[in-house]
């Protein structure tokens, strides 16, 4: 039964309360105000599922403020369609749920003119069950007759149309379990969406892991032109995380604690975020991360130093050593068991496992009560409901099988990710398993095992993921970075996703700066050269390195400008060649060297296939080359000739690269004396949301956006308070250029 809600299941909250409802209200309302009337019975329903389905109590969770700017945005915009994209954990629904309170559900709505049917993806499942199509769906729920549908109803009678039509269905991915399945019902969903271009006033709003969208991004190339009507999605940048969901800030993260530690019965004692280290306060900015700690933090002593720190204090006295910790472990047993590990499904039937919840009731409802596990009532074809169980977060899911199989091998072994790596062929959640039983290798410090984890057969995104995870991860193991980076350095995969694809700029005065050293010396081909002499060009640069400033300037003006280079090295190495001239000739930079900046951005090929999908390359590194040396009216002329040259920016005008280009051509504004475009235009980059995906790069790119933010302010303190900002960040990354 749903908590709050009082009926057993979708089917009987439908039977009991809307067809009641409905027939009520029948001969009293109009037919706009019948659908608004039946579609916020509904949406209260899913409303109060997942109010109590939410990880931290729902009064300490918060309202994110990009929510509301990325829904208000969209509402008014021309786009039909948008989508939230994160992880497991990331509060998508808890925000989405947020959302419709306020904007449609709450008492004093600001919307009450709406008709918005808010579902759970569960429940959509019935869909399935019943083999309908959206369309005749919709039907029903409008309560029109056969062979009407609601486009050309309200199309026909525009005097009873009062508002919008919203469909905002959360979690697609507790749909179905088969892959097909999944593909079938966004196939449905891009052709509803696609059918509705002429009504402007139906929208569709979707929650969904990243994950689930990489699998369904190849279905789109199957409808042309549909991608333009998507707001704030990208559907192209494989490489990259199409995740739309931002980490928390800092101050989102203080909000949440200051609201635990203002309930007594949660904490024990005040949790102290300034007293934690920076890597903690970087993991605990994935809000399932910051909810496993304050978890972790109750009733203890906090002692946690990483995400796999978190997960297993967590485990250690949420679990073993907490209330039913015996019964607990024999529960997660069951259900690990029964899903084969991840490898037949994420879900169990309740009564598959009733005997053993029967025995162990009170520690199986204290684990849904925390939201460790949560229940879902799906339809078969019968339509009958069925209860399943699952693991209420991915993460802790995906860390217990990758336990399971570290303790079924006694030890970290290159055999066990071989194994690993063969046995979820085909599984979506492979390599999060793999990367958590890397972590538990770095632990161990099995480094002789891991200097062979490039030869694993991973798909292209699943090596990017993983260097990523092992790149954050070894910027505080000394051992692992003299043993490992040396070995890695000379596989090809890895010369590729952990040295290319992982461009650490954060670290570039760290150990990834010196591995950039060692990586030249093994891969000697032209475009790998640029890539790694204009990286250590940008440190000497960055660190006032001047023998190494002039040793890489030196080795850079032996490569001529090759238009066969892929557009990024291609626009470092143009970066690199004016920012030395600058340090060499005071003067501005003269016309030949502009013409041949200009040349090249006519002429570079709109290549998508290196680092990321970003078309312009060229053109954001030189924009970044040219921000350095304050050249503006070079940074407003290459700018302006993007969306001339590349039309297909359209579709990257959400990704962090397009908007930093609008840090640096804000700024250019403004100093070319068009004071309030560049304002304007500055105000609508959100620096914690640009950058949610790439953490890597934040602070190296923070200095820069900061100092846009002080070209644009003219208040003295504020001035000076920012200057104290890129001073405290030039420090923490060892750039003495930003100290002047």
């Amino acid at each position: 039964m749903c908590l709050n809600c009082g009926y057993t299941d979708w089917t009987d909250f439908i039977t009991k309360k809307v067809n009641k409802t409905t027939s009520e209200a029948k001969y009293l309302l109009s037919r706009w105000d019948e659908l608004k009337s039946n579609s916020r019975i509904t949406g209260n329903y899913t409303l109060e599922s997942l109010k109590s389905n939410s990880g931290l109590a729902y009064n300490q969770t918060i309202k994110r403020k990009f929510v509301y700017s990325f829904i208000d945005e969209f509402l008014e915009s021309k786009a039909l369609a948008t989508c939230l994209i994160a992880n497991g954990g990331m509060g998508k629904s808890i925000s989405i749920t947020q959302v419709v309170d306020d904007y449609w559900l709450s008492n004093a709505p600001r919307y009450k003119d709406d008709i918005v049917w808010f579902i759970s993806g569960t429940n959509l499942r019935a869909i399935f069950a019943r083999q309908l199509d959206l369309d005749s769906w919709f039907l029903e729920l409008f309560s029109l007759t056969k062979g009407v549908d609601y486009r050309n109803y309200f199309l026909t009678h525009p005097k009873e149309r009062k508002g919008r039509i919203l469909l905002i269905i959360d979690a697609l991915d507790e749909l179905v379990i088969k892959s097909d399945d999944l593909d079938e019902l966004f196939r449905k969903l891009i052709e509803l969406i696609g059918s509705n271009t002429d009504t402007p006033w139906f929208k569709v709003i979707l929650t969904t892991r990243t994950s689930t969208f990489e699998r369904l991004i190849h279905i789109i190339k199957d409808y042309p032109g549909i991608t333009k009507h998507f707001y704030g999605v990208n559907f192209d940048n494989l490489i990259g995380a199409p995740s739309n969901v931002p980490l928390l800030s800092e101050e989102e993260i203080l909000q949440i604690i200051d609201n635990v530690n203002s309930t007594p019965r949660f904490v024990s004692s005040a949790i102290d975020y300034a007293s934690l280290n920076p890597a903690l306060r970087l993991q605990i900015a994935h809000p399932y991360y910051l909810q496993l700690f304050i978890q972790s933090f109750i009733d203890k002593t906090c002692n946690i130093h990483s995400n796999y720190d978190i997960l297993n204090e967590f485990m250690a006295h949420r679990i073993y050593k907490g209330k039913y910790g015996f019964e607990k472990t024999e529960i997660f047993n069951a259900l690990l068991l029964n899903t084969n590990y991840g490898r037949k499904s994420t879900t169990t039937k309740k009564t598959e496992i009733a005997n053993l919840i029967n025995q162990y009731n009170r520690a199986y409802k204290e684990l849904l009560s925390f939201g460790i596990l949560k229940e879902s009532y799906i339809p078969n074809k019968f339509k009958v409901y069925q209860t399943f169980i699952k693991f209420g977060h991915d993460t802790l899911y995906e860390f217990l099988i990758a336990k399971h199989w570290i303790m079924e091998c006694q030890t970290f072994s290159h055999k066990l990710l071989v194994n690993v790596t063969k046995a979820y062929s085909g599984n979506e959640k492979r390599i999060d398993i793999i990367k958590h039983i890397a972590l538990m290798g770095l632990e161990e410090g099995k480094f002789d095992e891991l200097k062979y984890i490039y030869e694993l057969q991973l798909e292209d995104y699943e090596l990017n993921r993983l260097s990523h995870v092992l790149g954050i991860q070894i910027r505080e193991n000394i051992n692992a970075q003299k043993i490992l980076v040396p070995l890695w350095v000379k596989n090809k995969a890895a010369q590729v996703y952990f040295f290319e694809r992982f461009v650490d700029l954060d670290n570039l005065n760290g150990y990834y700066g010196e591995a950039i050293s060692i990586y030249l010396k093994n891969k000697k081909n032209k475009e790998a050269q640029i890539f790694g002499i204009c990286l250590l060009f940008l440190k000497a640069f960055l660190t006032g390195n001047e023998l190494l400033f002039c040793a890489m300037a030196g080795k850079l003006s032996e490569f001529s400008f090759d238009l066969a280079i892929h557009p990024f090295p291609l626009g470092r190495q143009m970066a690199c060649h004016i920012i030395a001239y600058k340090k060499f000739h005071p003067e501005r930079l003269t016309d030949d060297i502009k013409n041949q900046i200009l040349k090249i951005a006519k002429s570079v090929a709109h290549k998508k296939d290196f680092v990321t999908g970003f078309p312009a390359g060229y053109h954001f590194h030189v924009m970044e080359g040219l921000f350095y040396i304050d050249e503006y009216d070079m940074i407003i002329t290459l700018f302006e000739l993007i969306e001339g040259d590349f039309p297909e920016i359209e579709d990257y005008k959400q990704t962090w690269l397009f908007k930093m280009m609008q840090v640096y051509y804000s700024a250019a504004l403004k100093m070319a004396g068009r004071k309030v475009n560049g304002i304007n235009l500055f105000k609508t980059v959100n620096f914690e949301q640009v950058f949610k995906d790439v953490p890597w790069y934040k602070n190296y790119f923070l200095i820069q956006y900061l100092k846009a933010k002080h070209i644009m302010i003219a208040d003295a303190k504020e001035k000076a308070a920012v200057r104290k900002q890129i001073a405290t960040l030039s420090d923490k990354l060892g750039f003495s250029f930003y100290k002047t």
